[in-house]
């Protein structure tokens, strides 16, 4: 499969949603090598000297350790084609995502922080509007 790295240096990334893939009965959809699910990060990216942000879908092997609203950093994103019948497009992937106020080295996909009284957990939040 082809694939193209993609330079994230200078870009911010914002939280919007997390969701988990699902195939079409509705059953997780699993990473082939580590068997741990695949879930998708809805992004709001903001590019120097653009006024209007992006909105990205990357797809995360396993669950992110990442709150909606939150500020995080990718790491090792790649862009690759696809198709299916006469649909076609780009997907998007990374390696890894944490919170932007978390250590590079400590970027890491696993358990989403707890909700309280139905409300997602923000740490490490700054907060404001789109």
């Amino acid at each position: 499969m082809n694939s193209l790295k993609i330079d994230t240096t200078g870009l911010r990334f914002r939280v919007d949603a997390v969701e988990q893939k699902k195939d079409g009965a509705g059953n997780p959809v699993l990473d082939k090598e580590t068997q741990q699910p695949k879930f998708t990060v809805h992004l709001t990216v903001r590019i120097p000297d653009r006024i209007r942000p992006d909105q990205w879908a990357v797809t995360i092997v396993g669950q992110p350790r990442i709150a909606v609203d939150s500020y995080v950093l990718l790491r090792g994103v790649v862009a690759y084609p696809w198709e299916q019948g006469d649909r076609h497009g780009i997907a998007l992937r990374a390696e890894s995502i944490a919170p932007e106020s978390a250590p590079a080295e400590a970027a890491q996909t696993s358990a989403r922080p707890a909700a309280q009284n139905g409300v997602p957990v923000a740490a490490g939040s700054r907060g404001g509007g789109r």
